[in-house]
């Protein structure tokens, strides 16, 4: 397995619902930025295991897949944000 690292960070906008999207089986991820229900099925492997993680608006993730440690995901506040200022 080829080890993957991925980091994303957006400011919210009104009325943005923002999720980070994790298949249980693949662990294909990615992020979603509307209505969570137009994502089912992982694109991927096809399984429905699609997990959804809210997030904020002022907050950004980092994920590292590794064969050796396995999935490892690190949620954070941006610095400069309004909860952090």
């Amino acid at each position: 397995m080829q080890e993957t690292t991925a980091t994303f960070s957006r400011e919210k906008e009104e009325g943005d619902n923002l999720y980070f999207a994790l298949c249980e089986s693949c662990y294909w991820a990615a992020s979603v930025l509307g209505s969570k229900c137009c994502l089912c099925t992982c694109p991927s492997c096809r399984n429905d295991r699609v997990a959804f993680i809210p997030l904020c608006g002022d907050e950004s993730y980092r994920y590292a897949l590794s064969e050796t440690q396995g999935l490892n995901l690190q949620f954070s506040t941006r610095p400069g944000s309004a909860t952090t200022a």
